[in-house]
């Protein structure tokens, strides 16, 4: 069976230029500005010290409670977290994106470009090699967001048993603020993505030369991840409509805790 070619960590850079000149307006000039401040937000989110330090804590418990707990089913959940973002290391998303922005003109040349018409601009093969980096990049992420999560619910369960309390609290804390990361990346790769295709468009009408041509990208990420995931890069709106009391809701440890007194209440019934 034919890998899919986003499917790789390292996706073939294409040998072709990776600049040309096409007709610029300022609809071309809004849409690579729009292109540049998206990137800049997914890399400042790669580039964040929170993530990185959070990445580090989780290296170190896995390193240290290899020994004791490598037999635990939370810990080997917990290390295909680790290779999901060793695997999302190793694609270089974050070099990607800042080549992207260094081939996209800035403020200065995109006026001067609208005054004489035309500009430079990344390529239709660098296009879409960084949609192919786009398209592997969100479905690891998804990939991500499901380990987190099934990791977070075998922790629980061993929460719920009144075991290493201490620990699983400070494993589920950090899956927590990972998996919050993670999806916010997913978020923000959404709109440079959409971009990006914008962009292609223009670039296909002046200077066509086509890189995938036994593949088709597809027209929307969403659409592309799946119903499942869809709904996480859903902008909820938490304000509370005016003139409604705010109800407050137990938190999830208050929940935790609750179902697990109420397990052991059944249990000294049945003894």
């Amino acid at each position: 069976m034919a890998v899919e070619p986003w499917n790789k960590v390292n996706v073939p850079c294409p040998g072709a230029a990776a600049a040309c000149r096409i007709t610029f307006n300022s609809r071309t000039a809004a849409v690579t500005e729009a292109v540049l401040v998206h990137c800049g937000s997914v890399v400042k989110l790669l580039d964040s010290r929170v993530l990185h330090t959070e990445i580090r804590v989780l290296h170190e418990l896995l390193y240290v409670l290899h020994n004791s707990f490598r037999q635990h089913k939370p810990f080997r959940a917990i290390k295909q977290v680790e290779q999901c973002i060793n695997r999302l290391k190793e694609m270089k998303l974050q070099g990607a994106v800042q080549d992207m922005q260094e081939l996209c003109p800035n403020e200065i040349q995109r006026n001067v470009g609208v005054d004489v018409g035309h500009c430079d601009v990344p390529s239709q093969p660098m296009l879409e090699w960084f949609c192919l980096k786009l398209l592997g990049a969100s479905s690891l992420l998804c990939r991500t967001l499901d380990q987190c999560t099934k990791a977070f619910s075998l922790i629980r369960q061993h929460l719920h048993l009144s075991e290493f309390i201490i620990l699983n609290l400070v494993l589920a804390s950090m899956l927590s603020r990972l998996w919050v990361f993670f999806r916010g990346i997913l978020r923000a790769l959404v709109p440079v993505y959409q971009g990006i295709m914008d962009l292609l468009h223009e670039v296909e009408q002046c200077r066509p030369m086509a890189f995938l041509t036994e593949f088709t990208l597809p027209g929307d990420l969403a659409v592309f991840l799946g119903p499942p995931y869809s709904d996480l890069l859903k902008e909820r709106n938490t304000a509370e409509p005016f003139g409604m009391k705010k109800t407050t809701k137990p938190s999830l440890l208050d929940r935790l805790f609750e179902e697990g007194s109420v397990e052991k209440g059944k249990k000294k019934r049945y003894r």
